[in-house]
């Protein structure tokens, strides 16, 4: 199942680049409720990587927990965040994040991209998905599993149980390749 969050031809503040310009930082690496979906998150990048991937770009980096984590695989990294205190965080953990939009024009796209926590944030994720370059031929992403509109964090524009998720890669032309659910969250590596 797929839930939208918003209405048709809405544009909701919390898609903007300028709400998230006040927002603070997300060390969600230090925090025990995203800890295990980003060590999956990593496991399943390391997976594209063993598949051949020499570039990695995190479209939604955050403070950069997943790329401190795949710091020490033999690629070249790179994230992207719309949020200035996460850029600093990234700093502190020694890794690149920049303060631009990772699905915006200019963005370098790696072979493996990933998106944690980051499309039920946008307003059209199935195109987001058709309209990556082909040179990424990994993604791993993640999200939360089974928001409703009764149980959702207020911030998302869309919700998706498994199979939801599941159809929104396939749909957009990428192969599952590995799904699980984490508590609270599931975690995709898809291909093309």
């Amino acid at each position: 199942m797929e839930t939208r969050f918003f209405a048709e031809g809405d544009t909701p503040i919390h898609t903007t680049p300028e709400w998230y310009a006040t927002i603070e930082r997300a060390p969600h690496l230090d925090q025990p409720e995203h800890r295990p979906r980003l060590l999956r998150a990593a496991e399943f990048t390391r997976d594209a990587i063993s598949r051949g991937c020499d570039t990695v770009s995190d479209l939604g980096a955050g403070d950069g927990g997943l790329l401190y984590l795949i710091r020490d695989e033999p690629v070249s990294a790179w994230g992207y965040d719309l949020i200035p205190a996460n850029i600093e965080g990234a700093r502190e953990r020694g890794v690149e994040v920049y303060l631009m939009d990772g699905f915006g024009d200019g963005a370098l796209i790696g072979e493996c991209v990933v998106a944690t926590e980051t499309l039920e944030h946008l307003i059209d994720p199935h195109g987001t998905l058709r309209r990556l370059p082909d040179r990424a031929r990994f993604i791993v992403a993640s999200s939360p599993n089974g928001e409703t509109w009764a149980q959702r964090y207020e911030f998302h524009t869309w919700g998706w149980d498994m199979p939801g998720y599941a159809a929104l890669f396939t749909g957009a032309g990428w192969k599952v390749v590995r799904h699980e659910a984490i508590p609270g969250f599931q975690v995709l590596l898809a291909s093309r």
